[in-house]
């Protein structure tokens, strides 16, 4: 699969969530239900995964 047809599984999803939803709802609600819809179009999903991050010395995993 090419990153073109990935990019257009998700932006789809994206598309569907914001309609079916509409707007007012925090951004966890849409992430949780744009994750969903983009595994049922047979993507691999991780959310929120940490992000290391290197401040003076020190290393948070961080998101």
């Amino acid at each position: 699969m090419t990153e073109n047809e990935i990019a257009n599984r998700v932006m789809d999803a994206a598309f569907q969530n914001r309609r079916g939803l509409g707007p007012g709802f925090l951004e966890s609600v849409y992430e949780g239900i744009l994750a969903h819809k983009v595994a049922d179009s047979g993507l691999v999903v991780e959310r929120q995964g940490p992000v290391p991050i290197r401040y003076q010395g020190i290393i948070l995993n961080e998101g």
